[in-house]
């Protein structure tokens, strides 16, 4: 009785593992830009089209998420929107960023707004 629990277990959480991979490695993978040009992000990076199509992507490690006007904003570690719309991202390279039960952003390290200053333009494939 145990073992067959421990089998189910096992399997459901194998399932609930796959179901996650497909929705990461599609945020990583080459994207057409207006141009119809591919576009592809640097290794541990994400990409984002912008309101024009035009594509830019987060740094290595880094987080990237649309504003509320569109636009891409970054950060050095992965980011969340908080309950107002305002965008906060971890202070620390591949840190975790979510939203605490009250709304607000709560973040590896520190928190530090997202910025379009921190975004980079990655270059088409030839």
């Amino acid at each position: 009785m145990i073992a067959r629990r421990t089998h189910i277990q096992t399997i459901s959480l194998v399932l609930l593992l796959l179901c996650g991979v497909p929705t990461q490695a599609n945020d990583r993978t080459c994207t057409p830009n207006r141009e119809g040009t591919m576009v592809c992000p640097e290794p541990d990076a994400s990409c984002k089209a912008d309101r024009t199509g035009e594509i830019i992507c987060s740094t290595a490690g880094g987080g990237i998420e649309l504003n509320r006007y569109g636009d891409p904003v970054c950060g050095p570690g992965y980011c969340a929107k908080d309950l107002r719309g305002d965008i906060f991202c971890s202070s620390q390279m591949r840190g975790a960023a979510s939203v605490d039960r009250y709304g607000n952003a709560v973040c590896a390290g520190e928190c530090v707004a997202a910025m379009p200053q921190r975004c980079v333009k990655p270059k088409p494939q030839q």
